[in-house]
């Protein structure tokens, strides 16, 4: 009876110790990233929003000229926030994956902060970034206000 108990709790030892290896595991490969702009930004079409000031970068997949790329494949949860200065026009933007729009979003003719957020599957090595779809040269607005950010599910 003694040995049988010895026995259970080795395995449970075992079991545990094995767990904490698991866990330490995916702890070390987590990725997350998060960014905000310091200056303000005129841009022109299909050009790419640069976050210059990096708070976050776990898996180190933020570039800081403003693209993401995939240091893991997976789902990822992605989203920007973006600040313009008031001007005459309305301007749009996109979250870019692989070159291809994923999801839009636009501002007015005024003082606005405007936001997309998305969920998609990134292979490890793809790039995904905030992109001016418009031919009308806006200006983003730098001192923290722009943002993006993303981790890995």
């Amino acid at each position: 009876m003694v040995q049988l108990r010895c026995r259970l709790l080795l395995l449970a030892f075992c079991l545990c110790y094995l767990g904490n290896i698991d866990a330490r595991r995916h702890r070390s490969s987590r990725v997350a990233f998060s960014a905000v702009k310091t200056t303000n930004q005129k841009m022109s079409v299909n050009q790419d929003v640069i976050f210059d000031k990096v708070l976050l970068n776990k898996g180190y997949g933020f570039r800081p000229i403003g693209v993401f790329k995939a240091p893991r494949s997976g789902m990822y949860m992605l989203t920007s926030s973006l600040f313009h200065l008031k001007e005459e026009l309305t301007i749009q933007f996109a979250i870019v994956h692989q070159g291809n729009v994923v999801a839009n979003f636009h501002g007015t003719n005024d003082w606005e902060q405007f936001s997309q957020t998305v969920i998609i599957h990134v292979k490890k090595g793809e790039t995904v970034s905030i992109r001016n779809v418009r031919n009308n040269n806006p200006t983003i607005y730098g001192f923290n206000f722009s943002t993006f950010s993303g981790y890995l599910l």
